[in-house]
């Protein structure tokens, strides 16, 4: 099966300088489907939110609410070891740096600067708004409720809940008819227990993982999706159709995909289907350390991650 996922990316190059393990990095060639590996604190999962700050940035105190909330840390801690007050996340879209000092926190995206005393940061934050842009991050851990109702919402406004429905059937059991969100709980309608609808809580963590990221790349359509540890929950043998449905949603939506993983398993998924598709506007991404132990990337295109996998060859890092 041929399908064509020409796709020219939003987001192509980066550097990060002083954010926690970062502190001079740079990547090039980022393309439609990016997926990052490396030893454990090897910078996935900063890079990842690095990118996401980045293109979030837009909206000086969205992007200062997102930097603080997602992982629920102080300023202090999203800092280099250096110590270095300021942080610049900077890429072919956006031109971010954040400085702090002891009384305030300046914040300057493309030019345009704004301080915040300190004690303003309690109040941005409990002030803040759902997101309703098309850029989203999916963590490691399970998302609450209230998170995956936002994200089911965007594929029925898409009207792309039956695609969900198939999958679901085709993946993990073909008794289940529809996945619904009724009077704020999850739940799927299974032919084999009883015919009614059971709550999604009763299943394994895979199939709620499985649904949060279909949905998170319909909720980013036109946009960018970001998915820490992909392979959290899901059993190996269902990595090679979650990377086909991936890929086909991820064109279809019109979506930019980054992803991080640590599974060999998931790393051979995702070039055998990417072959398999004749999907090339992909790119692997190794993070290293050098022997200054600063994090290093190394890009592979299609036709080098191909070479690489066909002989067999170590790429994750290790």
């Amino acid at each position: 099966m041929h399908v064509n996922l020409a796709f020219e990316p939003k987001l192509i190059e980066i550097t990060i300088s002083n954010f926690k393990a970062f502190y001079d990095f740079k990547i090039e060639g980022l393309t439609q489907i990016n997926l990052i590996s490396g030893k454990n604190n090897a910078g996935k999962t900063t890079f990842l939110e690095s990118c996401y700050i980045n293109l979030v940035s837009n909206d000086i105190e969205h992007y200062i609410s997102h930097f603080i909330k997602l992982r629920n840390l102080e300023f202090s801690e999203f800092r280099n070891s250096n110590n270095l007050d300021k942080i610049s996340i900077n890429s072919n879209l956006n031109k971010t740096d954040v400085k702090v000092d002891n009384d305030s926190i300046i914040i300057k995206v493309n030019g345009i600067s704004k301080t915040y005393p300190r004690y303003e940061m309690p109040k941005l934050m409990a002030n803040g708004t759902v997101d309703k842009s098309n850029i989203n991050f999916i963590p490691a851990f399970p998302i609450n409720d209230d998170s995956l109702s936002f994200l089911f919402s965007k594929i029925q406004i898409a009207r792309k809940k039956d695609l969900l429905n198939k999958s679901l059937a085709e993946n993990f059991d073909e008794n289940i008819v529809e996945f619904d969100i009724i009077l704020g709980t999850p739940k799927l309608f299974v032919l084999n227990r009883g015919e009614t609808w059971v709550p999604l809580s009763e299943f394994g963590e895979g199939i709620k993982r499985f649904i949060t990221i279909i949905c998170a790349i319909w909720a980013s359509q036109g946009g960018a999706c970001f998915i820490d540890e992909i392979e959290d929950g899901i059993h190996y043998l269902h990595y090679k159709n979650l990377w086909k449905i991936i890929f086909n949603t991820a064109h279809k939506a019109n979506c930019q995909i980054f992803a991080s993983t640590h599974s060999k398993e998931m790393i051979e998924s995702y070039y055998k289907e990417a072959k398999s598709l004749d999907m090339k506007d992909i790119s692997f991404i190794t993070l290293v350390r050098d022997k200054e132990n600063n994090i290093k990337a190394i890009t592979y295109d299609f036709d080098w991650f191909s070479h690489e996998m066909s002989q067999n060859h170590e790429v994750r890092g290790w």
